[in-house]
């Protein structure tokens, strides 16, 4: 398993796309909710629970590949 590009029938690694999904989420909230998130309350509270689990999924996966990477930047 390699942390850079995966090679020829290699799926990348699961800790990489946990950090590509938490970041398209975290744009996804801050951008697609926005309009319903200033019509109503409840999209407020959805945005920020999407916002904040995104940044969970981001964090982490940048964690784990820091880790998988030996320490090393």
């Amino acid at each position: 398993m390699s942390l850079g590009r995966p090679r020829d029938g290699e799926r990348p690694t699961p800790w990489a796309v946990c950090l590509v999904a938490g970041a398209l989420a975290a744009l996804g909230a801050q951008f697609a909710l926005e309009g319903w998130a200033e019509a109503s309350e409840i999209g407020h509270w959805i945005q920020h629970g999407v916002i904040f689990w995104s940044g969970v999924l981001v964090g982490l996966g940048i964690l784990r590949l820091y880790q998988l990477g030996g320490g090393r930047a």
